[in-house]
């Protein structure tokens, strides 16, 4: 199933048209394409379907939803293409916060899968649906982080099965509000929330609903409250498995939202677009892989520190 993309409206931002708001979001995006996204019920304002000349208000929720298509993805080799590691049969790319991993209609640019497919060709073939770019896991559009990509076909149907597995341990960095001052593991279930699709919930009582999920918390930085900003943390989440906004909600659940993620409870922070999540570690067979912080969340850290 496509990946669908949130956004969330900044203060700045505040006003505009609702078909303006996410062309300047969503580079390569044509007018008309964003018009049609509109017009066929595939964008959601706080859970609702709305006219393209809605004035959007600062913290709104906006999902755009892809359609089904399998048109191939446009290669773009002049986007510059954060690569972690290569092998013969795939390679991993470090992304940015605010980058789509794959087009959401055809002829859409500037996203993930386009940067791939430039760079590495094969990726365009490796993949069922050639929309993907090869992509074997998606990211959020506000999460940054390691980003793997099949460069074969046989590559995709392995690397899919291990994470559908749950094979592939995963590690995230996580900006959330609030003191967490030691370990905690959150054991708890994760299922759709009736009667809203942008959000999940934990299931807390002893039933067969929902999806196992499972994550480990770690406090690696404590800061106190600054120029009217509640004191935050900066926690590392070890997942074995990984449910669909499985850090969000467990840490939501603790009573500690990430920043940037009013979804499930969070702060909206002018200089934070999208929640504050990234996806620092994995283990893949016998490669351990590792991404750096962007730019921008390493200098948020370095000012909270000070």
């Amino acid at each position: 199933m496509p990946s669908p993309i949130e956004l969330f409206v900044s203060l700045s931002e505040e006003g505009e048209r609702l078909d303006h708001f996410i062309r300047a979001r969503l580079n390569g995006v044509s007018r008309g394409s964003v018009a049609r996204l509109i017009e066929r019920g595939q964008v959601m304002v706080a859970g609702r379907r709305l006219k393209k000349g809605h004035r959007v208000s600062a913290g709104q929720h906006v999902v755009i939803a892809a359609a089904s298509w399998d048109e191939a993805v446009l290669p773009q080799p002049e986007l510059p293409l954060r690569v972690i590691l290569t092998r013969p049969h795939m390679v991993v790319v470090n992304k940015d916060a605010g980058v789509a991993c794959h087009p959401l209609v055809p002829g859409e640019t500037d996203t993930m899968a386009n940067a791939i497919v430039g760079h590495f060709p094969e990726c365009g073939d490796a993949s069922p649906r050639p929309r993907e770019g090869g992509l074997v896991h998606r990211l959020d559009y506000g999460t940054s982080g390691l980003l793997i990509a099949a460069r074969t076909r046989s590559a995709y149907t392995n690397l899919r099965a291990m994470f559908s597995g749950s094979e592939i341990a995963k590690e995230y960095l996580a900006l959330v509000v609030g003191h967490v001052d030691r370990r905690h593991l959150v054991d708890l279930p994760i299922e759709g929330m009736p009667g809203d699709r942008r959000r999940v919930r934990v299931v807390r009582e002893r039933s067969d609903r929902g999806q196992p999920a499972s994550s480990e918390v770690l406090p690696e930085a404590l800061f106190a409250e600054r120029d009217e900003r509640a004191p935050t943390t900066l926690v590392r989440v070890k997942c074995s498995t990984g449910r669909r906004h499985q850090v969000r909600v467990h840490m939501s659940s603790l009573g500690h939202p990430l920043v940037g993620d009013p979804l499930y409870g969070g702060p909206v922070w002018p200089d934070v677009h999208g929640a504050f999540l990234h996806a620092h570690r994995m283990k893949v067979a016998g490669d351990r892989l590792e991404a750096g912080l962007p730019t921008d969340r390493l200098d948020l850290l370095r000012e909270l520190a000070t």
